[in-house]
């Protein structure tokens, strides 16, 4: 977790005025307002009235409301993507449900398209998870592979 003083957050609301801007906490529009079930710090933005938490704003937009920590799931992807182990055992060694294991990768092949986004992921992998470039490759292989799948079936 980013320690409040260390943090430069902005109102994650696109039609706030502040949206973007990055100022200090200390600042008049945004206030400290208790904390998440998970112990992160929750603030609201005086203009819009938006409230959002510190883990959102370290998540960004990917995995930001999820109840489960991020690095628990890109655990799980990093098993699913990388091992190749079929959802339906990860699902049973992880406890998660199936439906919530393809959920995290279609969100994450929604995201595919935003440069920043896949950046993130890839930074959280290599810091987190010790994955190398290689298993990075292999990572977005596979999500590219269940994201055509999942846009074909739209169609």
């Amino acid at each position: 977790m980013l320690a409040s003083s260390d943090l430069a957050v902005s109102c994650p609301n696109e039609a706030c005025v502040e949206f973007g801007k990055p100022l200090n906490v200390r600042q008049h529009f945004l206030q400290k307002f208790g904390f998440t079930a998970a112990g992160s710090q929750r603030y609201v933005c005086r203009a819009c009235g938006k409230t959002f938490s510190e883990q959102m704003l370290e998540d960004t937009t990917l995995f930001a409301k999820r109840k489960i920590p991020v690095d628990a799931i890109m655990a799980v992807m990093v098993e699913v993507a990388i091992s190749r182990t079929p959802i339906i055992q990860v699902s049973r060694q992880t406890g998660h449900k199936q439906a919530s294991i393809l959920a995290w990768v279609r969100e994450i092949g929604e995201h595919l398209e935003r440069s920043d986004s896949v950046e993130r992921v890839n930074q959280h992998l290599r810091e987190k998870n010790g994955v190398s470039e290689e298993e990075l490759q292999l990572f977005w292989e596979y999500v590219k592979e269940k994201d055509t799948k999942r846009r074909a079936a739209l169609k």
